[in-house]
């Protein structure tokens, strides 16, 4: 579940690197909206659509449906969250055990659509293992979990490889793709109100800043500006179910 904590004026108009920016909003103290993953993922594919051939070239519908897909296995463990069946938690303080398992479901949903859908969500969650792993921040019972879906999805990746046509460097520029598209719809989600440097992307470095109510790219990431929502969910104590509103989105 990502967290959107009701928002705070920035104080400083010089930008800073988005994790920086969404990792403070999941820390915020009080209570948040939520914000479920397979609606973030919707909202990354969404971008990915509307991106300038110019910016990214070469995404076609697989591709596209892979990043739409990245998180859609969060689905059954955030709507525990939303029938109030256990408390509001931020993805970041989820277990391996229960994140290895949104991730292997997000892996084969998005195989069952393509074969290089699958193989892009596969590698996405084999860095994100990786950083992990070197971290050293788990029990033992998480490490062996985590090496468990590497080794896992390592076979799977192999498999899938072999049923697309693009090399290895294309797959991977591909996942940086998806990586970039993944941390603007967190941070656009999470209701950051600070501007953003954001990951380079095919040699570019971008900003993300709020302007007169609308996120602007800074140089120029869309094909042309996107108007969109995404539905944001609070849970009260006591009440089987979660309310729900949708947060409109300008993107330039």
């Amino acid at each position: 579940m990502i967290l959107r904590p009701s928002p705070a004026a920035a104080r400083d108009l010089a930008p800073v690197p988005v994790w920086e920016s969404i990792a403070a909003t999941q820390r915020a103290p009080g209570e948040a909206e939520l914000v479920p993953q397979a609606s973030h993922a919707v909202l990354a594919g969404v971008l990915a659509q509307n991106f300038s051939p110019a910016a990214v070239p070469g995404l076609d519908d697989a591709v596209i449906q892979g990043i739409a897909l990245h998180d859609i296995g969060w689905t059954l463990l955030d709507y525990e969250i939303l029938l109030g069946r256990r408390p509001p938690i931020t993805f970041l303080d989820e277990t391996p055990e229960r994140f290895v398992r949104a991730w292997t479901a997000s892996i084969d949903a998005a195989a069952d659509a393509a074969p290089v859908a699958g193989l892009l969500v596969s590698r996405h969650f084999s860095r994100l293992a990786e950083f992990r792993q070197a971290e050293q921040r788990d029990t033992p019972e998480g490490v062996e979990t985590i090496r468990g879906f590497l080794a896992s999805e390592s076979r799977r990746q192999d498999a899938l490889a072999a049923k697309q046509s693009r090399s290895v460097e294309q797959v991977e520029a591909l996942v940086d793709v998806l990586q970039f598209c993944d941390v603007v719809s967190l941070f656009l989600c999470c209701g950051a109100q600070r501007a953003a440097t954001l990951p380079e992307l095919n040699g570019r470095r971008y900003e993300v800043r709020l302007q007169a109510g609308a996120y602007v790219f800074t140089p120029t990431l869309l094909a042309e500006p996107v108007e969109g929502s995404f539905p944001v969910h609070r849970v009260h104590p006591g009440q089987p179910a979660a309310e729900r509103r949708d947060v409109p989105l300008l993107l330039r």
